[in-house]
């Protein structure tokens, strides 16, 4: 398989893989994790491999903006076979998977929904310039 093969199962850092999230077209993969067990069970994504400029961006708004409302916290990095990882929280479904709760949707109606998405994002953005 791609690079995310075989992650499943295995534990980076105090992360175990038990799920996959979602695929970049740059190769790179989202995964579930789980830390901790019972009362303590966190769920986080883990994306890897990351660029490494991409986990410098990472690591430099974790140092600006830590705990900026709306932004995933950047919880835990490594290396895992050479390429870096990152672990964030877990915000919920993808765009792709929200817009399809929307049914069939005329364009304008998806256009709106994307433009406030869009919004959002920009929003997220400014908060952390």
């Amino acid at each position: 398989g791609g690079p995310g093969h075989g992650l499943l199962g295995q534990t980076l850092g105090c992360y175990r893989v038990c799920g996959k999230l979602g695929q970049g077209l740059g190769g790179a993969v989202v995964y579930l994790t789980e830390r901790g067990e019972g009362d303590t069970l966190a769920r986080n994504a883990l994306k890897w491999p990351l660029k490494r400029c991409e986990l410098e961006a990472w690591m430099e708004i974790r140092r600006r903006v830590k705990g900026c409302v709306g932004l995933p916290q950047l919880l835990h990095w490594g290396f895992h076979l050479g390429k870096p990882y990152a672990v964030t929280d877990l915000l919920g479904v993808d765009t792709t998977r929200l817009l399809g709760h929307f049914g069939p949707c005329n364009v304008n109606e998806r256009w709106r929904t994307i433009r406030v998405i869009g919004r959002m994002v920009l929003r997220g953005l400014k908060a952390i310039h």
